[in-house]
Formats: structure tokens, C-alpha cells, sequence
């Protein structure tokens, strides 16, 4: 498992780890408590690699 990006934010978190046969997408956002949520989503990797370049676009 090989983290390939990550974005981090006032109030977010994503990160993309590759395993190899697919990626998965952690993300981390504050919630109205102040305390992070955690969701994760396996995806391919041409859905990761379209996410990614979404994410970098946001980040310029």
C-alpha cells in the first residue's frame, strides 16, 4: 500500500493509498462537533487518477 496523493484543508482531509488492483480514497472532514468523519471508497485506478486531477485543479 502506497499513498499516491493528498489534499489537505481547513476542514478536510483526502488521501489516495494504491494497493496494487485498486485505490481507495480515505477522507477526513469536521463535522458540526469539531471531530473528524471518516469515509472511504475503493475505486480503479482511472477513477482515481480523474479524482486526483479534480482535487489538484481545486487545489491551483
Amino acid at each position: 500500500m502506497e499513498k499516491i496523493f493528498e489534499l489537505i484543508n481547513y476542514g478536510e482531509i483526502v488521501s489516495f493509498y494504491d494497493h496494487g488492483t485498486h485505490v481507495v480514497e480515505v477522507s477526513l472532514f469536521l463535522d458540526e462537533r469539531r471531530s473528524l468523519e471518516p469515509q472511504s471508497v475503493t475505486l480503479t485506478h482511472e477513477e482515481a487518477q480523474r479524482k486526483i486531477a479534480l482535487l489538484r485543479d481545486k487545489q491551483a
